[in-house]
């Protein structure tokens, strides 16, 4: 059984906390991971902490794994191809 995927495109999520939306997207991505999706997010790595870097492992413009969900933090605007 081939699984769904979804692309969250955000020009922030967690863990940047700027903003209720940030969360709220996480949230959702990881519940629906859960649920047997495949999720991928693309975000912007700049309204990151370094205490969140360091804690979760991010690289940025590379993929992330932040408790299930994938999330590609971009340091600079680029064209991607993937597949999720």
């Amino acid at each position: 059984m081939n699984k769904k995927g979804i692309c969250f495109i955000s020009g922030t999520i967690f863990p940047s906390q700027t903003g209720g939306p940030d969360n709220s997207t996480y949230w959702l991505a990881k519940h629906l991971v859960k649920l047997g999706y495949k999720i991928l997010i693309i975000s912007f790595y700049k309204n990151l902490q370094d205490k969140d870097i360091r804690k979760f492992g991010i690289k940025p413009n590379s993929v992330s794994d932040i408790e299930g969900v994938k999330i590609i933090f971009c340091k600079y605007l680029l064209f991607l191809s993937f597949s999720i």
